[in-house]
């Protein structure tokens, strides 16, 4: 049982006015929100309904936006994405005009447990509260450890290329096999269910970045991009692999052909904001090429490889003024990035030199660190740099895999539920690899293997960390 002592106040907003009289309680001091937000702040009564904040002349509650409210509904309500005025966590919310009124979305899925916005594929849970003198039934999500994610219709073979901030869309590619080969389509899977978008259905498609929110996905063909935001699409002239939490900045490759000599130029790293031109980032040898593989969440860092220096591939960084700067160690060792953080402090991935495997490194500010001495590799990293997804390799090539949180590695079998894969509607579900770490730190996304009727599946999964 849950036992949570409210003031009068907190009693009015969580347990209801009557139950709150009823008690008869004093006003002790403000606990803090349960959702991890500020304290709660004291409000007035207005004429005409709403309050108001002591000290200010906005209205809360009134149905007009003004300049200091983040979103206006018209009520005070917990749990509908817009309380105080301020949006609530996991929620988006836009003023509409004509209904004189903000509109909030669920960006999670489309499972309200309470007051609680539940992620997609949970069930609720139902606690009982004692808030005063009064006991209330409260609702939770219950969130199963690992997701199956669906497959596309007459495809056997998925595979995640990346996962939103907040793990409620996840973008890769589907395989279908016919007649003329294997053709992969761009698939994006929302609250765990596969959309294919099929932007040329001749050639090989596929979802490569997605924004924090998943609103805005990026992928490719062979030779041109695309970014899409609902139904919109926009098209351009070079191949995105990732994109700014934002959805504004756009890497990846840009290819050309020379025109005298007909053959195709040298890869081109690119960096786009919205809004703006395709710009080519400098490589040191024109001659070679170079390839921005990631980019930071606010924009301000470019993560790529340069093949100047023959066939030693230097890893570096593309900052705003277009500078690149190698990562330390990457002169003498081969270096591989795989993740960047929000604001491009935390880079992770591997190092090793001549006959020596990679480990698991991570570069910060303060220079190389190495996260294991066994053989692997660094995949993700959350958004603040605290998490870490790395895996130790066998000579077998088995692999192990770590969460790494602060200074704490844990095994992540230790992490999931006993028996979290024999649970999914699926026969003999064994992982192969996990790619990614979402930005919250909350989800991992991968692929796994299973069977159905005496075929193999290979589907993407996404795993759910406490």
């Amino acid at each position: 049982m849950k036992t949570t002592r409210c003031s009068k106040l907190w009693f009015q907003m969580a347990c209801g006015v009557a139950l709150c009289a009823a008690c008869g309680e004093g006003a002790p001091a403000l606990p803090p929100d349960p959702e991890g937000g500020a304290e709660v702040v004291p409000t007035q009564e207005v004429v005409g309904g709403g309050t108001a904040v002591p000290g200010s002349r906005h209205v809360c509650g009134d149905g007009v936006i003004e300049s200091v409210e983040e979103c206006e509904d018209g009520n005070e309500s917990r749990g509908d994405g817009c309380s105080g005025c301020r949006t609530e966590q996991d929620w988006s919310c836009e003023y509409d005009a004509a209904q004189q009124r903000s509109v909030c979305m669920n960006r999670l899925g489309d499972r309200q447990c309470g007051a609680a916005a539940c992620r997609f594929g949970s069930t609720c849970l139902e606690n009982q509260v004692t808030c005063g003198c009064a006991t209330l039934p409260e609702t939770e999500c219950d969130m199963p450890a690992v997701l199956a994610l669906g497959l596309l219709p007459g495809t056997t073979d998925c595979q995640p290329r990346a996962v939103s901030a907040d793990s409620s869309t996840v973008v890769g590619y589907c395989i279908y096999w016919h007649v003329r080969g294997p053709t992969s389509y761009a698939t994006v899977w929302r609250r765990g269910q596969p959309v294919a978008e099929v932007f040329n259905a001749s050639t090989e498609t596929s979802a490569n970045g997605v924004s924090a929110d998943g609103s805005i996905v990026v992928g490719a063909d062979y030779a041109a991009g695309f970014r899409m935001q609902g139904a919109d699409v926009e098209y351009v002239t070079a191949v995105p692999v990732d994109v700014s939490a934002d959805g504004t900045v756009m890497v990846g490759v840009s290819r050309s052909v020379d025109p005298v000599t007909g053959g195709i130029r040298p890869d081109r790293a690119f960096r786009r904001v919205q809004g703006s031109e395709l710009e080519l980032l400098p490589c040191p040898d024109p001659e070679r090429s170079c390839v921005a593989t990631k980019v930071s969440g606010d924009g301000s860092v470019v993560l790529g490889v340069s093949d100047q220096y023959g066939s030693a591939e230097r890893v570096g960084t593309w900052t705003r003024d277009g500078s690149l700067q190698e990562l330390p160690g990457s002169e003498a060792a081969d270096v591989l990035a795989h993740a960047i953080n929000v604001d491009g402090s935390v880079i992770v991935g591997a190092i090793g030199s001549g006959n020596e495997p990679a480990v698991p490194a991570r570069w910060t500010p303060g220079g190389l660190e190495l996260l294991s001495s066994a053989p692997g590799a660094a995949v993700g990293v959350s958004a603040d740099g605290r998490r870490i997804l790395y895996y130790s390799e066998s000579q077998s090539y088995e692999r192990q895999y770590f969460l790494l949180d602060g200074a704490t590695s844990t095994p992540l079998e230790a992490l999931l539920p006993e028996g979290a894969l024999q649970a999914l509607p699926v026969e003999d579900a064994t992982l192969v690899f996990l790619t990614q770490l979402s930005g919250d730190g909350k989800s991992i996304v991968g692929s796994m293997r299973s069977s159905d009727a005496g075929s193999t599946l290979t589907r993407a999964v996404l795993l759910q960390l406490p």
